[in-house]
């Protein structure tokens, strides 16, 4: 069954409806001002799923989906840039991105946190953290830095540039080795004191 309902005054215009049978039920409001601009929100509900969206003469809009295990809601501007928020019971997102495609990232679970920006496929920054380590890596697409910590190691590189160390004291203590690598570029310790203390091997 379909009804709708119209209204006009002053110039402006006012209209909903409502649209159902067995399968669902689909309702609808527009209003229009004396200056031709307009918003129109719509509501969907079937069995399986929940829609609602808001749109409006600008190009602007609001959309929303729900189901019994997943809600996700994407808000998108007249110069198309947009905000993703997905939602489960076991995990959450929320993608941003430009009209462009540069994207910026944030995904949760129970057991990891993901942060990430990217302005292309192959040009990005990210950190992953997960109850037993976290790394973090930044790339142009063709040179590379990032950094691994677990529970008993901290692995830093740099394999086309330079890791700097700068500070008034810097101490690294080792009960056995020593060892600090750069294949293709340099590593500087500048500061007013530097000790370096190993029982056994110290290698630089």
């Amino acid at each position: 069954s379909y009804k709708k309902a119209t209204s006009t005054k002053d110039g402006r215009e006012k209209e909903s409806a409502i649209d159902y049978d067995e399968n669902g039920t689909s309702t609808w409001t527009k209003s229009t001002d004396a200056d031709g601009n307009w918003k129109k929100s719509t509501l969907t509900v079937e069995g399986n799923d929940v829609t609602s969206k808001v749109i409006d003469s600008e190009k602007n809009s609001n959309l929303s989906t729900q189901t019994s295990t997943q809600s996700q809601s994407t808000l998108k501007d007249k110069d198309s840039n947009t905000n993703t928020a997905t939602q489960s019971a076991t995990e959450s997102s929320s993608v941003l991105q430009d009209k462009e495609g540069k994207t910026s990232t944030f995904q949760q679970r129970v057991d990891e946190i993901l942060n990430q920006i990217n302005s292309s496929d192959t040009v990005f920054s990210k950190v992953d953290q997960k109850v037993d380590n976290i790394t973090s890596e930044v790339t142009d697409g063709t040179n590379t830095t990032s950094s691994a910590q677990t529970t008993t190691d901290i692995t830093n590189t740099a394999n086309n540039g330079t890791i700097s160390n700068t500070a008034k004291n810097i101490e690294n203590t080792a009960s056995e080795n020593i060892t600090n690598t750069a294949k293709n570029g340099s590593i500087t310790n500048d500061a007013k004191n530097i000790a370096n203390i190993a029982s056994e091997t110290l290698s630089n």
